[in-house]
Formats: C-alpha cells, structure tokens, sequence
C-alpha cells in the first residue's frame, strides 16, 4: 500500500510541474483530490498536515496562481514519493 501512495505522490508532483507548460490539468486535479482524502484519512501525523497544505497550494496553481509555494508543494510530493518507492 506504500508503494501506491508513494506513486500516486510521485504522479501528483509530476502532474503539477506539467500544469506550468500548460499539460495534465485533469489529472493533476484527481490525483490532488485523492491525495487530500489520503491525507484526510491519516489526519494525524504532521506529514499528512503538509500534504493537506500542498493540495490547497496545488488547487491555487490549478487556477492560475502558480509561485515559490507550489515548486515547494511538488518537490514536497516528489521526493515524498520517491522516497516511498525506495
């Protein structure tokens, strides 16, 4: 099951970064949403509390609002799901 959360993690910073250029919109979107009710069903550890952060900074980029916060929230996703692949 970590290996899931850690590719759907890894899926989800990717997708955002191609949100920049314009790419992956749709899936970007779903796989925010999956990871918010991920992290909403493990509210208690403090890591799901910055995945919670990142999905809303993530809902900002996906509105046009893309800065320092989401390159943050995707590389926070990335090595997150990198590092559960390993």
């Amino acid at each position: 099951m970590l290996k899931i959360f850690g590719f759907l993690d890894l899926i989800t910073g990717v997708s955002v970064l191609l949100t920049k250029v314009g790419l992956g919109r749709e899936i970007v979107i779903f796989c925010s949403l999956v990871v918010l009710v991920k992290s909403l069903v493990f509210i208690k550890s403090p890591v799901s509390w910055a995945d919670i952060v990142s999905v809303f900074i993530i809902f900002a980029a996906i509105g046009g609002w893309f800065w320092i916060g989401t390159w943050i929230a995707a590389i926070w996703l990335i090595q997150k799901g990198v590092f559960s692949l390993v």
